[in-house]
């Protein structure tokens, strides 16, 4: 999103992750425990009491209960304590996520706005590559010299393996992925260039005869069902570009579109094609594409109202979409007021 945003809106001000966090997190949380709920019923058939068991007598556990519980007990026992590999990548881990928050919280200055990294020097890809590089350097075992030598180890020193190696990443690294990627921008960079976003934009201007709310719930429910049979990235890539258009002729923020677009093209549930997590959960062959048809239909339908909720009650906090025309857009309409208000400011001067 970032990426059809800014390339349509170069003077916009930056999304953040803390921002993002903002926005996104209790709509995550709504449709976490309402996924929950429902999954728990179609195929455990619980009940309150037995689902919330430590907080009533509730009936005992049945032998198939107990052993199951074992058996995860066991396993937890036998992962060991934590490695050094293990406690390091930790620590980069929780690194990595304390720099994204605190580039730019917004409602305090954050270490990406100190007075000697120029304006949108910094971004979270520059976190991202900078913990990445470390993994390149930081060793999977403890160095066996000088001071950092564990008491009691009398082995030669030597150098240790790094906690990322080259081999892992070119084994590793979803290379599909990343090609797909690439071709979804240089897809929607040609829809953009041929003036393809714009066409499909203006064949939508019946859609300025609803409220804004009713255009996005139609916006929103499209994309629900492309991302069903599509990938999430190439729809969105594809898609954005389309609604920024569209923005303009609604005369709305083009987040208040874009925004719950990109949510929406996660809640992917009722086809295994739909997302990697889809097909990995279908192929043990426990699920039928009946169960996961009937089980994502509900789901996509909470996360169609999740994103309007979010977009309707945090956006307008978080990145100001109430404001039909930010200082950074220069459609015609908000030229078009710019120049009125201008005209009305110095009319009421003179």
């Amino acid at each position: 999103m970032l990426y059809n945003f800014f390339r349509a809106y170069p003077g916009a001000e930056d999304i953040d992750f803390g921002s993002w966090t903002f926005f996104a997190f209790t709509g995550m949380l709504i449709f976490l425990v309402f996924a929950w709920l429902w999954i728990q019923w179609l195929f455990l058939d619980f009940s309150f009491r037995d689902l919330f068991r430590c907080c009533g007598s509730g009936s005992q556990k049945t032998n198939k209960e107990k052993q199951m519980e074992e058996v995860i007990h066991r396993q937890y026992r036998d992962l060991g304590p934590m490695s050094f590999a293990e406690k390091g990548v930790l620590f980069f881990f929780v690194t990595l996520a304390l720099l994204w928050l605190t580039r730019k919280p917004g409602f305090v200055p954050g270490w990406g706005e100190l007075p000697f990294f120029e304006p949108k020097y910094v971004t979270d890809a520059s976190v991202a590559i900078f913990i990445t590089f470390c993994l390149f350097i930081f060793p999977s075992r403890r160095p066996n010299f000088l001071c950092l030598r564990a008491n009691g180890d009398l082995t030669p020193a030597a150098s240790a393996p790094a906690l990322l190696t080259w081999n892992v990443v070119q084994h590793k690294m979803a290379w599909n992925v990343i090609l797909l990627l690439g071709g979804s921008f240089a897809m929607a960079l040609g829809a953009q260039e041929s003036g393809l976003s714009f066409w499909i934009g203006q064949q939508l201007r019946p859609l300025n005869s609803l409220p804004p709310l009713g255009a996005n719930i139609i916006c929103v429910l499209i994309i629900c069902a492309l991302t069903q049979c599509t990938s999430n990235t190439a729809t969105a890539t594809v898609f954005l570009p389309i609604l920024a258009e569209l923005a303009e002729v609604l005369h709305v923020h083009p987040l208040y579109l874009m925004l719950p677009a990109t949510l929406m093209t996660s809640y992917a549930f009722m086809l295994p094609v739909s997302t990697p997590p889809n097909a990995i959960a279908y192929s043990y062959g426990h699920l039928s594409m009946k169960d996961m048809m009937k089980a994502g239909f509900l789901m996509n339908l909470i996360g169609v109202v999740v994103c309007i909720f979010s977009v309707s009650t945090f956006a307008p906090l978080t990145f100001g979409t109430n404001n039909a025309c930010p200082v950074w857009m220069n459609s015609t309409r908000c030229v078009m007021e710019k120049l009125l208000r201008e005209n009305i400011t110095t009319a009421v001067t003179d």
